[in-house]
């Protein structure tokens, strides 16, 4: 039995990432306001529409502070009752620079008394945080962040009931998950790998299951379960100061994940793209023609490109790691620091486990990444220089051996016109029909118009073809091993 259970749903959605078009980042709003009840959508775009007039890039309050309202809290108006008590709520929109941020948190009015409840609610508590709100029939997809959504739920001990916050926190998580677990035993799994810590003077547990494939947000799960021992300290004032600090830490976090996550999209990308790099190295082992080679640099251009620019995007991930693990680092100490100042605060196993992580594994792991496929890069540049130092050879033989043609031709038909021009006198002495006739060489009287210009035509082409096979010979000789050795 538990008094007055809260359950906080922390969603994050990527507001722009990196090379977003403007179109894409209005994609982007979109979707994020879709979450919310059509009211709620309308005060969004107005406050998107002002996202020029930030003031603070890094946390802005949504409502607030762009759309002009008195809070930054959107109450939840649908007529919800459990456990005989009506439910309350409130959606909590935020800008953290490039991502957006929720804060939908539930509880059940419980008129001004601490009536104790079964953990046996909670898993309605936490369908009506997931199922849009705005109409009994609505068919739009449960409130989910592409970032990640870390699950805070908060209780009260019920003092005249037994058992120690550990305790009380099993049943709750159990309860929470009920009908979520992959098999009976996963609920225990989860809870022996939790970590524990103080918040305010109380107990805090956090429960994080790593995801298998890393292929989509939903697969980790985040809980964070606080049992509050005494009533009226800290007081719900006290909570509430820290639900900002909170979104931010969540925040920094979820970006960390999904940046590893990325990553794993990277590598297999970055495998294709290698093994596109492995069949070009291929075809310039197996002396193709060069029609082959100019097919292949005109074919692998694009994957080549792609597979820069992915190791460039892998790269990235590693800073976008770097930046949100001390932003973390940050946030965490400063939330342990203001917390020590109204009870005490012990975070430390919780922040330093997932610190390790960060470090020993996810970024180790890019590193790894980065080192194995940025050899490519050098590959990729020697392929194409390869092929195209080979095309370009082959286009220079081509051209010197047509200049050597236009050469042999040109001698060819130089000499022969003055061979022709140096006979002509000689054959209009000679060459004629009587003469001829003396040599026993008779032609009909038709062709003797023509005697003379065919002889011409005959001595000047047999000219010009000795000639042209003479400066053949000549242009090879001289061409020869190493151009006569420097000539």
């Amino acid at each position: 039995m538990i008094i007055n259970p809260i359950v906080d749903l922390f969603a994050y959605s990527l507001a722009e990432g990196l090379g977003d078009s403007p179109q894409r980042r209005a994609d982007r709003r979109d979707v994020f306001a879709s979450n919310f009840p059509p009211q709620l959508q309308g005060l969004l775009q107005k406050a998107f529409d002002n996202e020029a007039a930030v003031r603070n890039p890094k946390y802005t309050l949504l409502l607030k502070e762009l759309a002009a309202q008195a809070e930054n809290h959107y109450p939840l108006h649908n007529p919800i009752i459990i456990a005989e008590q009506p439910l309350e709520g409130y959606y909590y929109p935020v800008l953290l620079a490039d991502s957006y941020g929720l804060l939908f948190e539930c509880w059940l009015d419980s008129q001004g008394t601490d009536k104790s409840l079964p953990v046996s609610i909670l898993p309605e508590l936490k369908k009506q945080v997931i199922k849009p709100l705005q109409s009994p029939d609505s068919r739009r997809e449960p409130l989910a962040g592409d970032l990640g959504k870390t699950w805070t739920i908060s209780a009260w001990k019920d003092p005249d009931v037994g058992g120690t916050a550990a305790e009380i926190a099993e049943g709750v998580y159990q309860a929470f998950m009920s009908g979520e677990m992959a098999d009976a035993t996963q609920h225990t799994r989860d809870w022996q790998r939790r970590k524990e810590g103080k918040f305010l003077g109380n107990s805090v547990f956090e429960i994080w299951r790593s995801p298998q494939k890393w292929e989509k947000a939903e697969e980790g799960l985040h809980v964070i379960i606080i049992i509050y021992e005494n009533r009226h300290i800290p007081t719900e004032d006290d909570i509430a100061l820290f639900y900002d600090d909170w979104l931010r830490l969540w925040c920094y976090r979820h970006k960390i994940l999904w940046a590893y996550r990325r990553s794993r999209e990277l590598k297999q990308l970055l495998r294709s793209g290698f093994q596109e790099i492995r069949e070009a190295v291929q075809t310039v082992k197996q002396k193709a023609t060069l029609p082959q080679l100019q097919e292949t640099l005109e074919s692998k251009l694009e994957p080549f490109s792609d597979y820069v620019l992915h190791l460039n995007e892998l790269k990235t991930q590693l800073h976008t790691i770097a930046i949100n693990l001390q932003n973390y680092e940050k946030s965490l100490t400063f939330i342990q620091n203001a917390g020590s100042q109204i009870g005490e605060t012990e975070l430390e196993a919780i922040g330093e486990s997932f610190q390790k992580d960060v470090r020993e594994i996810y970024t180790e792991q890019i590193g790894q990444d980065y080192e194995s496929f940025a050899g490519g890069v050098a590959v990729i540049d020697t392929i194409m220089d390869t092929i195209k130092g080979i095309v370009e050879i082959e286009q220079a033989k081509r051209d010197r051996s047509f200049q050597n043609t236009i050469g042999i031709v040109g001698v060819g038909l130089g000499i022969g016109a003055i061979a022709q021009s140096s006979i002509s006198d000689y054959v209009k002495e000679n060459i004629t029909p009587q003469a001829l006739a003396k040599a026993n060489i008779k032609l009909p009287e038709a062709l003797h118009p023509w005697v003379q210009p065919g002889f011409s035509f005959s001595f000047s082409l047999a000219v010009v073809f000795l000639c042209s096979i003479l400066t053949a010979i000549a242009i090879g000789w001289w061409q020869g091993p190493k151009g006569r050795q420097g000539k």
